[in-house]
């Protein structure tokens, strides 16, 4: 085959359109002639075109490849932090969980009840082994306006001032006042007495000065309420009783310490309880 054929015949050898007896009668003449050969961008395809698709499929194999390997670490990266996700879940749950059980196991239906130790109302936890103070059912005398709580009750130790019955209820240590002294419509702490009077120019002023006595088992305060009461006289007067609280602490308690009347907080030096003498 001469050279005019087969520059006529390189279009369709370039484009893999000529028959198979042609191609190889092309590529033996190409073996031959350099300048049959240079008329080619990149030489004979047995030189050039294959080796450079084995090249492309070498590369691309490579490729995949690196992708898979990829993809597994990713894989057992996600598993990992998956399983390192669910274990933090399960530590933030349980911490969380734990606090929240255990005030409802001991205010919940397993919590504390209440029962009257003679004039004071009282809760009492068979699960702790503790007791608390809560409502002092004053009679009306004055000579009763000076009481104890005692050390034990029901034969568990009064721990506290104050607590929670049933299902989480608050129930405050403070004062009832009788049902001869009329009907209460409103209530106000200790610190709002000067708006009481503000309030109810009109009422008749009533002190009511309570003395409490505290034993050495006390350890906390959770919940009191001592303050004056607006309402009004079984006769209907106007009529805003101030009640207030002295204090004396046994001197063998660890916690709390009394001074005139005042409770106050053996670690902070904070006044706690009590209006003074």
């Amino acid at each position: 085959m001469n050279c005019d054929i087969v520059r006529d015949l390189l279009p369709l050898y370039e484009d893999g359109l000529c028959s198979e007896e042609s191609r190889k009668a092309v590529e033996e003449h190409l073996k031959s002639c350099e300048t049959c050969r240079k008329l080619l961008p990149e030489g004979p395809a047995e030189a050039g075109q294959e080796p450079a698709a084995a090249e492309g499929s070498a590369a691309e194999s490579g490729v995949l490849q690196g992708i898979s390997r990829e993809w597994k670490r990713q894989k057992r990266r996600s598993w990992r932090r998956g399983i390192l996700l669910g274990m933090a879940l399960l530590l933030g749950f349980a911490l969380l969980a734990r606090p929240l059980l255990m005030i409802w196991f001991y205010t919940g239906s397993f919590g504390a009840k209440t029962d009257m130790a003679g004039d004071l109302l009282c809760g009492y936890n068979r699960l702790t082994g503790e007791a608390f103070a809560a409502v002092y059912e004053w009679d009306g005398r004055e000579e009763t306006m000076d009481f104890t709580v005692p050390d034990t009750v029901f034969g568990y130790r009064v721990t506290a001032l104050g607590g929670y019955v049933g299902r989480g209820a608050p129930c405050a240590f403070t004062v009832e006042l009788p049902e001869s002294f009329g009907h209460t419509r409103e209530g106000f702490g200790e610190d709002l007495w000067d708006y009481a009077r503000e309030k109810y120019p009109n009422a008749e002023v009533v002190e009511l000065p309570f003395t409490v006595h505290i034993g050495k088992d006390l350890e906390e305060i959770r919940q009191e309420l001592f303050g004056s009461y607006y309402g009004f006289t079984a006769e209907g007067h106007e009529v805003l009783y101030h009640v207030t609280l002295t204090v004396d602490c046994d001197p063998e308690n660890k916690t709390f310490y009394s001074e005139n009347g005042v409770l106050y907080d053996r670690e902070t030096g904070e006044a706690v309880l009590g209006t003074g003498e």
